[in-house]
């Protein structure tokens, strides 16, 4: 190619290039960038998004908690006012020759009246609401079934007497410095409260 040739085609691109980079943006352009740009600022971020579905699971769980709690509670109750209906009627459906009355002492306190004895109080029918408001049991306390930690203990005591007692004997000595060590803290904080 000749070198005119290359010089006509230089002007050429420069011409263009020079057009291209004077060029006006089109129409609205730099209303659609700020209005795009307001967009994205108006909408939640990620992180604003997961907090607030942590703090709605958070208060679904807390009243479903809550909820299961109640209803235990309230079954609980239930069970407490059946036992009590069963001592009750068991109370009332006792023979003519069982209803002695009961006599109850009521204190100073109790009576309000000052510097007279113990008053006597007959209740009708032979039943107190303070006496009988749980069954009594056959055995107190009531037999239960070994934890798994005293069950653990147990085994040890079986398998290996002798050094259960070694840490038994260890356990009480180990309580006794405690003792001691908290008996003369305490002292020494007496001593300088006196001090002050």
């Amino acid at each position: 190619m000749s070198s005119q040739h290359e010089d006509r085609l230089d002007r050429w691109l420069n011409t263009a290039l020079r057009q291209h980079g004077n060029g006006e943006p089109r129409v609205g352009l730099e209303g659609r960038v700020i209005a795009n740009l307001n967009s994205i600022q108006s909408r939640p971020s990620v992180r604003e998004r997961r907090i607030w579905v942590l703090a709605a699971s958070t208060a679904v769980a807390i009243i479903a908690i809550s909820s299961v709690w109640f209803a235990s509670q309230s079954k609980q109750n239930q069970q407490r006012n059946a036992r009590n209906e069963t001592v009750m009627h068991s109370l009332d459906t006792r023979g003519s020759a069982e209803r002695t009355p009961m006599v109850s002492l009521r204190t100073q306190k109790e009576s309000g009246h000052k510097g007279r004895r113990p008053t006597r109080q007959i209740v009708p029918n032979g039943w107190d609401p303070e006496l009988a408001s749980e069954p009594r049991l056959e055995q107190f306390p009531s037999p239960r079934p070994l934890s798994h930690e005293e069950g653990l203990l147990q085994a040890f005591i079986r398998n290996s007497p002798q050094q259960a007692v070694l840490v038994a004997q260890a356990q009480a000595e180990r309580q006794k410095d405690l003792e001691r060590l908290i008996t003369r803290q305490s002292s020494k904080n007496d001593s300088e409260e006196k001090e002050r």
